[in-house]
């Protein structure tokens, strides 16, 4: 099923709620006419006019609560035919209501629209190729399956089924399909589409639907990697550069690249970089390295120290002094469980 029916599936949902709700009115408005009428016509009760007003419009014929006079007769042959129609109309909308409830419930797409609905600073996923992929594949092995995919291709999709994540059909770029992978909060989105033009749209899009994501784009040129961070994403990713350092290292450092070889061979075995800011009441502040112990306390590295003014310190030495606006990179090596 696809976004065009999705979409028809909530429409005729919300459109068979509005009219049943404006048939009860209508039958809500009859009921008070009809027992208005009686009791200034036929001078009854509220009681009786009530009474006789819901056995007229629901044709149960139980026969007339008092006889009627002339007047009566025709304003009970009037309320019969506003009163009758009016209620078939209604029972007609709870029909269609309960069915497009039960469409809602048992179709698997939107199902799965009501999943995406209730998702919270989740990933999403532009673009289902090997680059996208390869993404979910390291996300799902880090335990993140906080996930929408999105991709333009029925066959992509199909094929990704067995994931069990939440995706959407459709062009990326466009807003209504942002919207459907619940865009407005969402934490992150991955523009990994087939071009550097696309994932340009894409960005503009996403960014003017959501200021503060965090938007990461591939980009296969420096001058597209430029255009893209101005358009507004985040970080830029170049699999050409990165492919391109790659053989560099091995070309020039060969040994170096073992433990890179033996991390990507060994699945149990994870390294990510942490980020600390040091604040004015920080345990850390005006500690060095050393002082600090952050190896034991933090379980990982000191690789960089960004200082206040955005200057880099690779590799600071253990006498160095952390101060309050530094952020501290941290790398850590850690097995998972199995």
């Amino acid at each position: 099923m696809n976004n065009g029916i999705l979409s028809q599936g909530e429409n005729g949902f919300k459109t068979s709620n509005l009219k049943l709700i404006l048939s009860i009115f209508i039958f809500a408005a009859i009921v008070i006419f009809g027992t208005v009428g009686y009791v200034l016509i036929e001078h009854w009760s509220w009681a009786d006019a009530f009474y006789m007003t819901i056995v007229t419009v629901s044709t149960v014929g139980f026969g007339e609560t008092h006889p009627l006079s002339e007047a009566g007769r025709v304003f009970t042959s009037l309320l019969i035919i506003f009163g009758v129609g009016t209620m078939a109309f209604m029972i007609a909308n709870i029909g269609e209501c309960i069915f497009q409830r039960q469409l809602m419930l048992f179709s698997p797409t939107l199902k799965m629209n009501r999943i995406i609905s209730k998702m919270k600073n989740h990933i999403i996923i532009c673009g289902c190729g090997k680059m996208g992929m390869a993404t979910v594949n390291e996300l799902l092995d880090d335990d993140m399956n906080n996930i929408v995919l999105i991709d333009n291709d029925q066959d992509k999709i199909t094929g990704i089924e067995h994931y069990d994540l939440p995706y959407v059909v459709g062009d990326a770029t466009l807003e209504h399909v942002l919207e459907k992978a619940g865009i407005g909060s969402a934490r992150s989105l991955v523009a990994t589409l087939d071009n550097d033009a696309e994932n340009l749209f894409l960005v503009l899009t996403a960014r003017s639907l959501n200021p503060d994501l965090m938007i990461i784009a591939r980009a296969e040129s420096d001058v597209n990697r430029k255009k893209l961070i101005q358009a507004g994403a985040s970080k830029t990713v170049s699999p050409y550069a990165a492919g391109a350092q790659r053989v560099y290292s091995l070309l020039t450092s060969p040994g170096i690249n073992d433990l890179g070889d033996a991390l990507q061979g060994d699945r149990n075995v994870k390294f990510k970089m942490d980020i600390l800011e040091i604040e004015e009441e920080d345990q850390f502040s005006g500690k060095n390295l050393v002082e600090a112990r952050l190896r034991e306390v933090l379980g990982g590295l000191v690789v960089a120290i960004k200082r206040e003014d955005d200057s880099m310190l690779f590799n600071p030495q253990p006498s160095t002094i952390m101060k309050p606006g530094d952020s501290l990179y941290i790398m850590k090596f850690f097995e998972k469980e199995v």
